[in-house]
C-alpha cells in the first residue's frame, strides 16, 4: 500500500506532503476539458520532484444531471479524464455517481446504467479503472440522495447494471459510520471492487443523536442541536481502524490510502497538523502485503 492525501496540483501542497513523507496524491480540481499535456507534464514533474507519485484523478462532474449541456460537458469531462489519465502516470479516475436530483433513485439507475455503460467501455479500451466514492451527498427537504453509489446494496445495484471490472469503488469507511453499516463485512463482500481507499474518520456527536434521531440536521435550527455526526482525521472519530485494515490484508489489497482531510478541528493555521497526524496514525499500517519476494 502507498499512503497519499487528496489535494489541489499546488507547489505548497506538494511541498507539505513531501515534509510529512506522503508517497503520493489524488488530485481534484484539473479542468480537464482544457489542460494541455505540457500541463499535465507540469503536474506530474511538480509531484516527482517532491517523492510523489500521482495515483489518481478525480471527476467531480454531475453526470446525469438534468440540463442536457451540463450532462454533455460532465460526459466530456470524464472521457478526457479517462483518455489522459496514462499521462498522470495513473490508472484510476475517481468520480462520484452524481445523479439528476430530479428523478427517482429507479430513474436514475436507468440513466447511470446508460451513461456510466459508456465510461466502462472506454475505460477498458484506455485500460484505466473507475473508482466511485460512497459518499451519499445526501439532500434534504426532501431527503435524496446526490450519489447513486452510497450504500453496499446500491453497490451491488450498479455493479448489476454496468457489471465491466473497468469500473470500481473508491472505498471510504467515513461515511458507512453514521449508516450503520458494517466496515470489515462490507470489505470483504466487495473485494474484488475496491481499487482505491479514502481514509477519512467520522465521529459521533451522541448528545444531537439522542435528541435529534439519525434523520434529523441541518433541517432547521433549533434548541435541540443539529448533525449528529462530523468527519475527522483518521484515529479521532469511531472507526475501527485495526478491525477496517484487517479487512484489508485479508482482501490482499495493496492500492492506494488516500488521506481525506475534512476534519473542521485542523483547519487554517492547523490544517498541516491534521495531515501529520493522519500521516503518524497510518503509516504503521502501509505494508506491501502483495510484493513478490
Amino acid at each position: 500500500m502507498k499512503l497519499g492525501f487528496v489535494t489541489t496540483p499546488t507547489r505548497e501542497n506538494f511541498e507539505m506532503g513531501k515534509r510529512i513523507g506522503y508517497e503520493c496524491v489524488e488530485l481534484n480540481e484539473i479542468d480537464m476539458l482544457n489542460i494541455t499535456d505540457d500541463g499535465i507534464k507540469q503536474i506530474v514533474e511538480m509531484a516527482e520532484e517532491n517523492g510523489m507519485t500521482v495515483a489518481s484523478i478525480a471527476c467531480a462532474v454531475s453526470h446525469l444531471d438534468a440540463d442536457p449541456v451540463k450532462k454533455a460537458d460532465a460526459n466530456r469531462y470524464v472521457m478526457r479524464a479517462i483518455e489522459k489519465a496514462h499521462l498522470f502516470g495513473t490508472d484510476i479516475v475517481m468520480t462520484n455517481a452524481y445523479t439528476d436530483l430530479t428523478d427517482t433513485i429507479q430513474g436514475n439507475i436507468v440513466k447511470f446504467r446508460e451513461t456510466f455503460g459508456e465510461y466502462a467501455k472506454a475505460a477498458e479500451d484506455a485500460g484505466v479503472r473507475i473508482v466511485i466514492e460512497n459518499c451519499p451527498h445526501m439532500v434534504r427537504e426532501p431527503i435524496r440522495f446526490g450519489n447513486l453509489a452510497f450504500s453496499p446494496e446500491m453497490w451491488d445495484v450498479i455493479f448489476t447494471e454496468v457489471p465491466s471490472m473497468a469500473l470500481g469503488l473508491e472505498y471510504d469507511p467515513s461515511h458507512l459510520v453514521w449508516q450503520n453499516i458494517n466496515i470489515p463485512k462490507t470489505i470483504r463482500m466487495f473485494k474484488d471492487r475496491i481499487y482505491a481507499f479514502h481514509a477519512k474518520d467520522t465521529r459521533i456527536i451522541k448528545e444531537n443523536l439522542e435528541l435529534v434521531g439519525s434523520v434529523a440536521g441541518k433541517v432547521t435550527k433549533s434548541k435541540f442541536g443539529g448533525k449528529f455526526w462530523e468527519h475527522c482525521i483518521p484515529g479521532l472519530g469511531d472507526v475501527d481502524w485495526k478491525e477496517t485494515f484487517s479487512a484489508l490484508y485479508s482482501i490482499g489489497y495493496n492500492g492506494p490510502v488516500f488521506l481525506e482531510h475534512e476534519d473542521p478541528v485542523f483547519t487554517g493555521k492547523r490544517t498541516e497538523q491534521g495531515y501529520i497526524f493522519g500521516y503518524r496514525f497510518l503509516k504503521p499500517y502501509m505494508l506491501d502485503i502483495c510484493k513478490k519476494k
